[in-house]
């Protein structure tokens, strides 16, 4: 409590390093569990200009922009910003895959975006690429309304319903590391968007290792390479960095893959993004 206290009245850089700090000793004696990462995609295999730069997916967002932006979904809830919003689309898009897990629902942002990329993606019937999305509270709970917290109107699935992709969609509620413990199900794509203290992401990445089908891959969000701001509000989120490296130093043949710089706007007048995949090293 004293600490959190301090941490109030310190300067953004100096917060960030304070909780850095904090961090790296929660990790010191951390357990960290066997990876692996067999089932994860090669990082040969995957090319950022291929997903980044696709006119096909850029011609079908077009299609989607215009009736998300009328959602009204307000930037600066905690949540992913727009630009990601649409770099976790052209991700989901570009890669296709037939099933997603998202762990950390929150106001629904990035969830309507995964359910407009499958409903897009590939071959297979409207209906039968699926997003699973986790959160730890009922985020669509008439009573409790947590998204008008956040000046939203509608709830998530009611987002998904204006979009008429509520087929796309199944809401969980559970705690992250309950449901990847006993989920049986496997997925194509594991969005990692819940707790990003380490102790949290070094524990959820093994147990979302063992879910991915082969050729799968996990995508991070807040991952500050080597600990640097990506921003000028010097704000450095330290925790799915460190366990990262926790993870590699325990030999795991896995590696990050930041995605960087967008072709189009994210936060702070910049085209930066904090999302990175994780890969399998060659």
């Amino acid at each position: 409590m004293i600490l959190r206290t301090i941490a109030t009245k310190l300067p953004a850089p100096a917060r960030s390093k304070l909780l850095m700090w904090k961090e790296a000793v929660s990790l010191w004696s951390a357990r960290t569990e066997p990876c692996d990462v067999e089932k994860l995609r090669a990082r040969s295999e995957v090319s950022l200009d291929r997903i980044f730069h696709s006119a096909t997916v850029a011609g079908d967002w077009a299609r989607w922009e215009s009736r998300i932006a009328s959602l009204g979904i307000p930037d600066g809830t905690g949540g992913v910003n727009p630009g990601d919003r649409r770099a976790i689309y052209s991700v989901v898009r570009q890669l296709a895959p037939q099933s997603v897990l998202e762990i950390g629902t929150h106001i629904g942002a990035s969830t309507i975006h995964i359910a407009a990329a499958l409903a897009d993606s590939g071959s297979i019937e409207f209906g039968k690429r699926t997003c699973t999305t986790v959160d730890i509270r009922d985020v669509n709970s008439v009573e409790a309304a947590p998204w008008r917290h956040f000046g939203m109107r509608l709830s998530p699935r009611e987002l998904l319903q204006e979009l008429r992709l509520q087929d796309q969609v199944i809401f969980e509620t559970s705690p992250a590391g309950d449901f990847l413990q006993i989920r049986q199900e496997n997925y194509d794509l594991i969005f990692l968007d819940g707790d990003h203290s380490a102790a949290a992401v070094l524990k959820e990445v093994p147990a979302a290792l063992k879910l991915l089908k082969p050729n799968g891959m996990i995508l991070l969000h807040d991952y500050f390479p080597d600990l640097k701001p990506l921003w000028r509000d010097g704000i450095v989120i330290p925790g799915p960095f460190l366990a990262i490296r926790k993870l590699r130093h325990a030999g795991a043949r896995c590696t990050a893959l930041p995605i960087g710089k967008l072709p189009w706007p994210t936060k702070a007048d910049s085209n930066v993004t904090s999302l990175a995949l994780l890969l399998r090293e060659a």
